[in-house]
């Protein structure tokens, strides 16, 4: 019996896995004192002079702190809750993307026929993951390191079918799409005037 419900909750979480195509996200501000004392030692000590906020942050893949700050450019780095170094995000402008990645995205929403051709880039990261000793040299170096992957993730707004979609692209530096995803917002309990 035992068996069978492990099995059975084994295959249910593996389907919900690889078939989940909704970027569910929320942060919460926190403050330094609950962060993970590694997070917090390396960020202080590779970046001294920022000002930094530290965040939890909940989504469908699991929890972490993320430390939010500028030195030269807009940093996000996410830690596990246990400390370890999850992926580097330096905020980027419009002409920061590749050619290649541009077309790719145009490319994509023409052959998309539910979208109406109509699209809006909001945010574009360049974002840095790799092994826990090259992220860590990355961050304390304040710059990529060979042996780590690049990619360019973008927030994009698209009218779909007359309504307004959020969606998250992730995309080699080719310019190819790796994946892409639709982003819910979470619904507030109360309105905001």
């Amino acid at each position: 019996m035992k068996k069978r419900f492990f099995l059975i909750l084994f295959l249910f979480l593996n389907c919900t896995i690889c078939f989940c195509q909704n970027k569910i996200e929320s942060e919460k501000r926190v403050k330094e004192e609950v962060v993970n004392p590694d997070a917090l030692s390396l960020i202080q000590t590779s970046f001294p002079n920022a000002k930094y906020k530290w965040f939890l942050e909940h989504s469908e893949l699991g929890e972490y702190y993320e430390c939010k700050f500028k030195a030269n450019e807009y940093y996000s780095i996410k830690f596990t809750l246990d400390g370890q170094l999850v992926d580097v995000e330096l905020e980027k402008d419009k002409a920061y993307l590749p050619k290649e990645a541009l077309n790719a995205i145009s490319y994509a929403l023409e052959m998309d026929s539910t979208t109406d051709n109509r699209y809006r880039i909001n945010k574009i990261q360049e974002q840095w993951t790799g092994k826990k000793d090259l992220l860590e040299s990355a961050v304390r170096e304040n710059q990529f390191i060979t042996g780590l992957q690049l990619a360019i993730e973008i927030e994009i707004v698209i009218k779909q079918k007359g309504e307004i979609v959020y969606e998250e692209w992730l995309l080699n530096y080719k310019g190819e799409v790796i994946n892409r995803r639709k982003i819910l917002k979470p619904k507030l309990d109360n309105l905001i005037y």
